[in-house]
């Protein structure tokens, strides 16, 4: 019986090491990324990043459906790690000095994905992903500039008075069939570091549509705000430390805590 058993795990031990090499793609002389299937039954892949004597720097082989390996430069290489369907990818970037690795930067934005990538002239890696974090389907863009938040490219101008106009009439033609609309606006003003431009928008929208219930929307649309995993990123951008953001919420009577 203890013969059985140690055979069986022998067994099982010796499929789990077997991998269907599917594809490979050399990064220098020196570097190599090799995607394999690692699950015949479904399908799932892995892949590594050897060196040139087949030493395995790097593995990963975590449910994956679908692995896309793009070399954006000399010095980059991004690789996405897709579970399937709409939801949701991780990504791997490898940092490339003297063909060497120099780095590996795991990225999770959660539903988000990376919408473009690129290497500047200044050899900066630059991308575009949103917050996850945010209201039903309203997801702010961000930009990254070398894993940080790119203030100068996210920063726009205050809206002026004829802009937030514009702003309420669309509210108005589409409060009907997007009725979180405004919870759209407040956010893509609030990643614009325009976070007092919310309140301008909301008291005009308070006196266009009013309910007794406006003001539990403009506290959610900040509690959302608070909990996302770049509030201080963004804080930042529209200049505000954590007190002064503190004081701007009880300027304007919104109780956080109490939500």
């Amino acid at each position: 019986m203890k013969f059985i058993f140690l055979l069986l795990i022998c067994f099982l031990n010796l499929n789990s090491a077997e991998l269907l090499l599917k594809e490979s793609h050399k990064i220098n002389k020196d570097l190599k990324v090799n995607i394999y299937i690692n699950n015949d039954e479904y399908k799932e892949l892995g892949f590594k990043i050897l060196d040139r004597n087949e030493n395995t720097i790097y593995e990963d082989n975590e449910f994956i459906s679908y692995i896309d390996f793009k070399k954006l430069s000399e010095n980059y290489i991004f690789i996405t790690k897709d579970t399937g369907g709409t939801c949701c990818a991780n990504y791997v970037i490898l940092e490339i000095k003297d063909e060497k690795i120099k780095n590996i930067k795991k990225l999770d934005f959660g539903n988000c994905r990376i919408d473009s990538i690129f290497v500047n002239k200044k050899n900066e890696l630059e991308f575009t992903t949103c917050d996850s974090q945010s209201i039903d389907v309203v997801t702010p863009e961000l930009i990254f500039k070398n894993h940080k938040i790119n203030m100068k490219k996210m920063k726009k101008p205050s809206p002026s008075k004829y802009e937030l106009n514009n702003i309420l009439k669309t509210i108005k033609k589409e409060k009907k069939e997007f009725p979180n609309i405004l919870k759209y606006f407040a956010m893509e003003l609030i990643y614009s570091g325009n976070i007092n431009s919310v309140f301008e928008l909301y008291y005009q929208y308070d006196k266009l549509f009013p309910n007794e219930k406006n003001s539990d929307l403009l506290r959610e649309i900040f509690i959302n705000f608070k909990e996302s995993r770049f509030f201080a990123e963004i804080l930042n951008l529209n200049n505000l430390s954590i007190l002064q953001f503190e004081n701007l919420m009880k300027k304007n009577k919104i109780l956080l805590e109490e939500y």
